[in-house]
């Protein structure tokens, strides 16, 4: 069975990180963004995780990149109830 997964159907938030705690690495990182939503209100703690530690270690080089210049990021969330990340961009803000 094959099937495509639509990035666009997911919940997604848009804004700047404000705070990352790095210290459960490479396990996970934990960080916050400067938004939020009904399920994710700002300031909660959002998580990334993945079974793949250079993929958790990536996020998190992306993560500080953003942090240190102020870019904008964009998380689609997992399904379900908890406030982690599963798709990432970074976006070049407009001028």
């Amino acid at each position: 069975m094959i099937s495509a997964l639509n990035v666009n159907a997911l919940e997604s938030l848009e804004g700047k990180v404000t705070l990352l705690e790095p210290t459960q690495l490479p396990k996970a990182l934990n960080f916050q963004l400067d938004v939020g939503n009904a399920r994710c209100p700002e300031k909660t703690w959002l998580k990334w995780s993945n079974e793949n530690a250079e993929n958790n270690m990536a996020i998190y080089n992306t993560m500080l990149a953003a942090f240190v210049t102020g870019s904008t990021v964009r998380v689609y969330l997992s399904d379900g109830s908890e406030c982690k990340g599963q798709y990432l961009h970074i976006i070049r803000d407009k001028k």
